[in-house]
C-alpha cells in the first residue's frame, strides 16, 4: 500500500508520513497506562468476551510500589462487576466509621459508617488481583505511545516509542494525570491545587492495636490521616501547602521523606501517626503533588475524538478529599467496558456510538465529583 500523510500526533501540527506496509492491525483494542484504570479496563473487555486487548506500560513490570487507596462503595459496585471483590474483601478490613480531630479546638468530630462499604485497600493488592485475572501477555511492559496519527475517517494509527505502528479499533488513554493522550484529545494541562501529601504504609508484623475507621487530624495548616488496611498494616498520609522547589528535591529520596512527613506528625502531636511513619515498609513512601483538570472539555464534549477516549486521573484528575479518584476509574472501566461490548468493533461507527455513550454517561458524574474534590 502507498504511504499516506497523517496529522496531530501528540504535538498538533506534524504532518507524518507512515508506510502502511508496516502498520499492524493489532491488537484490537489498544489501552495506553497499566495503573488501575488500565487493568480494570482490560479487565471488564476481557470478561465480556472482547479479544486482542493490550495494556501499554511504560515501566518494566507492575507498578506495585506506593501505599493504599480508599474503595468506597461505587468501586466495590464495580470490583463486584469486574469478578474480583471477593479476593480483596478478604484481605482488607472494612471501615466501621471516620473520625476528624479539628487539632485548634481539641474536638473530635464522629460519623458513622453503617451502610456503606469503605475498605483502604493496598495499590499492590488491587493491581496484582486486577493483573492475574488478564490472560499470559496481555500487559507489554516497556511500551509506551509517542504519537497518535489520525487516518481518514474516523479511525488512527498510534506509534510507539520503539518505532512500531499500530492500526487499532479503540484506543483507550488510562495514562494518569499526566495523560499524553487526552493532552492530544485537547485537555488541558491539570492545575496545581496547592499542596503535597507524604504517603506510607506502615506494617506491624505482631498485628496493630488500631480501630476499624480512618482517624483524621486538621490543624496548623496540615492535613492527616491514616486507617487499617487489615491487621498487620496500615495507612497513613500528611499534606501540607506545597513547596515546588522542595518537593522536586526530594521527592524520590525515601528517608528525607521520612523524615519531613514526622517533622509535620510532630507539629500536630499525635504519637499514633509518628509510630506509624517511623514503621512504613521502604517502596511505600512517597510525594503526592495533588492536582486537578476543569472538565469543561469533557463537558463540551471533546473526550472523544474517532476511536480515541480516555479514562480514570486521564480523564478526571482530582484531590485526594473526597477519597473517590481510585472508585471513579473503577466505573469508568466497567461503564466503558458495557458499552464496547454491546458494538461490533469491526465497525467503526459502533465503535463511534460507543465511546460517544460512555462518554455521555460518565459526564455529570465525573464533573460532580471533580468539583467537589477541587473546592475540598
Amino acid at each position: 500500500p502507498a504511504p499516506i500523510l497523517r496529522e496531530s500526533p501528540l504535538d498538533v501540527g506534524i504532518v507524518i508520513l507512515v508506510d502502511m506496509a508496516h502498520v499492524q492491525s493489532t491488537p484490537k483494542i489498544l489501552i495506553a497506562g497499566g495503573g488501575i484504570a488500565g487493568l480494570a479496563t482490560a479487565l471488564a473487555l476481557h470478561r465480556l468476551g472482547l479479544k486482542s486487548i493490550t495494556v501499554l506500560e511504560q515501566a518494566s513490570s507492575l507498578r506495585v510500589t506506593g501505599a493504599s487507596l480508599t474503595i468506597w462503595d461505587n468501586g466495590w459496585r464495580a470490583l463486584d462487576a469486574l469478578g474480583v471483590a471477593d479476593t480483596l474483601r478478604s484481605q482488607h478490613i472494612k471501615l466501621q466509621r471516620v473520625e476528624t480531630l479539628l487539632a485548634s479546638r481539641g474536638l473530635t468530630k464522629p460519623l458513622s459508617l453503617d451502610g456503606h462499604e469503605v475498605r483502604c485497600v493496598k495499590r499492590k493488592d488491587l493491581l496484582q488481583t486486577l493483573a492475574q485475572e488478564l490472560p499470559p501477555h496481555t500487559i507489554q511492559f516497556g511500551s509506551k505511545i509517542s504519537a497518535i496519527h489520525r487516518t481518514h475517517g474516523n479511525s488512527s494509527i498510534v506509534e510507539l516509542e520503539d518505532g512500531k505502528h499500530i492500526s487499532p479499533k479503540v484506543v483507550i488513554g488510562c495514562d494518569g494525570v499526566n495523560s499524553a493522550v487526552a493532552k492530544w484529545l485537547g485537555f488541558g494541562a491539570p492545575n496545581l491545587a496547592g499542596r503535597s501529601a507524604f504517603l506510607g504504609l506502615a506494617k506491624f508484623p505482631e498485628g496493630h492495636h488500631f480501630e476499624h475507621k480512618t482517624f483524621q487530624i486538621w490543624g496548623n495548616g496540615i492535613r492527616a490521616a491514616f486507617a487499617p488496611c487489615n491487621e498487620n498494616d496500615a495507612f497513613w498520609f500528611v499534606a501540607r501547602k506545597s513547596n515546588p522547589r522542595l518537593d522536586a528535591e526530594i521527592a524520590y529520596k525515601e528517608e528525607i521523606l521520612r523524615e519531613e512527613a514526622l517533622h509535620l506528625a510532630e507539629n500536630l502531636r499525635n504519637k499514633e501517626l509518628v509510630e506509624l511513619i517511623k514503621r512504613s515498609v521502604p517502596g511505600s513512601l512517597s510525594l503526592a503533588v495533588f492536582k486537578y483538570r476543569y472538565l469543561w472539555p469533557f463537558m463540551a464534549g471533546n473526550a472523544r475524538q474517532g476511536n480515541v477516549t480516555v479514562a480514570g486521573d486521564a480523564l478526571h484528575p482530582m484531590t485526594p478529599e473526597l477519597g473517590q479518584g481510585g472508585s471513579l476509574a473503577l466505573e469508568d472501566s466497567v461503564t466503558l467496558g458495557r458499552c464496547l461490548g454491546e458494538m461490533d468493533l469491526e465497525k467503526p461507527g459502533d465503535v463511534e456510538a460507543a465511546l460517544n455513550k460512555y462518554v455521555q454517561e460518565r459526564k455529570v458524574r465525573a464533573f460532580g465529583m471533580g468539583v467537589g474534590s477541587s473546592v475540598s
